[in-house]
């Protein structure tokens, strides 16, 4: 997650590629474009960067299409039913252990797992920033920021994306809350490292012979932790005080804005940040003398940063000297090529130098790079009606320039509640179940194993109950008592709860033979097929399942009940995340029954409740019992 120096370089060898040649504006993104046309395939339309031809000897065009996405056939990547987005599993790993179904990972293993799942988000966050969804990167970081309040890069993150989709009210507030609970943090970690009392003689020593005792790991363990305690004492101010004064010329108050800045030169020095926000804002106030000294400071301390270039040029059109800003519109899209402001700003320069064919294209570019700026259509329109003398042209880029702003005012007034919806669609079409009944011809009743499965709350103590009604004895250790979210009892076993654990022993399994055993879905595919039998020869097991079907908001809203019930809470919880991690649980288990040809029947849970005759008979027929279907059916009214 480290941010290092945005200029890279790329080299290209092999047959056919030219030698001793530089390539220009060449990007990361890039190389998924090049790749493709290398090998004769089609560019995606909706694909970020470019084929860099020129690397070839022999360079041709390449094709497009419009997207790869909707291309049928294989792509490499993991089957639906088969992906699952890492925060979604923690959300539901984190309801099963809340609920009583699998058991704790533990302190240092969830803390693993919750640092990954971070910054996987949070990187995710940083790339839809990249890609302009800033809506999307918001979303995310705003849930960071709640969990790790004191990770103050996800604030600051968040700041860009406010100001991108024009929070400015949000903007502030988030930055006067990093910096309090910056200034905070340091406080406190001021009156830690204090009451250590470091510079005592007697502690010095007493550190010496601790750190002298410890292994390697503990010592570098303990070197970091100390190096964060220091770090978090000693906060940058330059940062926090910056950042203000970024807040401040969002709102437009200039004027606070540059004497917060003056402030920092004259406590921190020269900084680039420092200069280029102060030319910004001389830009905003028309003052373009003042703005050109301003990022001429910044280009003094580091001649090969973009932003600056940009500003000058901007500055210098301001003074109506041109080809000054040509030279550093194109020194900045040199140095950083996908920056269509960039492209904009050498456009307009060009223009009026007279260059309206290289102007042109320069729009062009921008407009490749960001198809939803007006500006760019509106420079267009003029070439072709002024220069080209193209009326066909200048129809077209104005009902392109009409249709950019609709889009834009779509995207900006769209409420981000409305990104969630895609998640409240199912991940995946759910797995049919294939018939495997015969299976188990021939295979004794007491060497079948019934699994009684389906989400936590989804009617499996039921039909547990059904089956100790119909003959078949529950498999439990009666540890987890009845209570009020199950009055008749859970019918469990703490056995299944170590299932996802590998190292755990699974032998007990066969303990369960000719009984019924409860497992919910996510623990299906952790059941075994063989286990060493006592004459440590592997012996088969053999399964059929009572699959139950419940509707999943009504599985999501009887888990939380139930949570509440047990007065526990599961952080970071979000019902869609559940919702959409036990979609793709339940296609996993069905996945595997099918892959293992398990006999399994599945019931419905609402036909249960309302109609329970004709699936009793079914359930009564497929376990060999028809004659106790009755039975089974004053366990429902008895439930009812």
């Amino acid at each position: 997650a480290h941010e290092h120096r945005q200029f890279g370089i790329i080299v290209a060898a092999g047959p056919g590629i030219r030698q001793d040649e530089l390539v220009h504006g060449a990007s990361v993104i890039d190389i998924t474009p090049t790749i493709l046309h290398r090998f004769g395939l089609p560019i995606g339309e909706d694909m970020d960067g470019k084929a860099l031809v020129d690397l070839w000897e022999n360079p041709t065009q390449p094709a497009f299409i419009e997207s790869w996405e909707n291309v049928e056939g294989e792509d490499g990547q993991h089957p639906t039913d088969k992906q699952i987005a890492p925060t979604d599993s923690k959300a539901a790993l984190d309801q099963l252990v809340a609920l009583g179904y699998i058991e704790d990972p533990g302190e240092d293993k969830q803390e693993a797992i919750d640092r990954t799942v971070r910054e996987l988000d949070y990187n995710l966050a940083c790339a839809y920033i990249d890609g302009g969804i800033f809506s999307e990167a918001a979303l995310i970081l705003e849930r960071l920021y709640e969990k790790w309040p004191l990770e103050h890069r996800f604030g600051n993150r968040l700041t860009t994306c406010y100001r991108a989709l024009r929070r400015i009210e949000d903007l502030r507030r988030v930055t006067d809350c990093v910096i309090n609970r910056r200034i905070e943090e340091a406080n406190t970690a001021a009156e830690e490292l204090k009451s250590l009392n470091l510079d005592d003689p007697d502690v010095q020593k007493a550190e010496k012979e601790r750190l002298d005792a410890m292994s390697d790991d503990e010592k570098q363990k303990y070197a970091g932790e100390r190096r964060d305690l220091i770090g978090k004492a000693n906060p940058n101010l330059f940062a926090m005080h910056f950042i203000s004064a970024f807040a401040d010329f969002c709102e437009d108050n200039y004027d606070e804005a540059l004497e917060k800045l003056e402030q920092l030169d004259e406590d921190f020095g020269a900084r680039i940040n420092n200069f280029s926000l102060r030319g910004d804002i001389h830009i905003k106030k028309k003052n373009w003398a003042a703005a050109k000294e301003a990022y001429q400071q910044a280009l003094d301390i580091d001649f090969e940063v973009p932003g600056p270039h940009i500003g000058m040029a901007r500055a210098c059109i301001g003074q109506q000297d041109y080809q000054q800003a040509v030279e550093h519109a194109r020194k900045s899209t040199g140095l950083l090529y996908h920056q269509p402001l960039a492209h904009y700003w050498l456009g307009m320069a060009l223009l009026r130098t007279g260059e309206w064919q290289a102007a042109e294209q320069a729009f062009l570019i921008s407009n490749q790079q960001a198809p939803l700026m007006p500006r760019n259509y509106r420079m267009l329109k003029l070439i072709a009606k002024d220069y080209r003398n193209d009326p066909a042209a200048v129809v077209q880029y104005e009902l392109m320039a009409e249709q950019a702003r609709e889009r834009l005012k779509y995207e900006r007034d769209k409420q981000l509640s409305d990104i969630d919806q895609a998640a409240n669609e199912s991940s995946a079409d759910v797995v049919e179940l294939a018939d495997h009944t015969d299976k188990l011809e021939g295979v004794s009743e007491s060497e079948i194993i019934t699994i009684v499965s389906g989400l936590p709350r989804s009617g499996t103590s039921l039909v547990m109950q059904m089956l100790e009604t119909a003959g078949i004895p529950a498999f439990t250790d009666e540890e987890r008592k009845a209570d009020e979210s199950n009055p008749q009892g859970y019918f469990e076993s703490q056995n299944v709860m170590g299932l996802m654990n590998d190292q755990v022993a699974k032998s007990w399994l066969s303990q369960a033979k000719g009984k019924a055993l409860k497992v919910v879905a996510p623990l299906l595919p952790s059941l075994v097929r063989r286990i060493k039998g006592t004459d440590e020869q592997p012996q088969r097991l053999h399964y059929r399942i009572v699959f139950i079907n419940r509707d999943m908001a009504e599985v999501i809203d009887s888990q939380s009940k139930m949570l509440e019930r047990l007065d526990k809470s599961v952080d970071g919880n979000q019902p869609v995340s559940i919702e959409s991690a036990f979609r793709t649980q339940l296609n996993a288990a069905r996945n595997w029954i099918n892959g293992n040809q398990i006999p399994t029947i599945e019931i419905e849970h609402r036909d249960l409740l309302t109609d329970a005759g004709e699936p009793i008979k079914k359930l009564a027929k497929f376990l060999g019992c028809e004659d106790r279907a009755e039975a089974m059916s004053s366990v429902i009214r008895r439930a009812n």
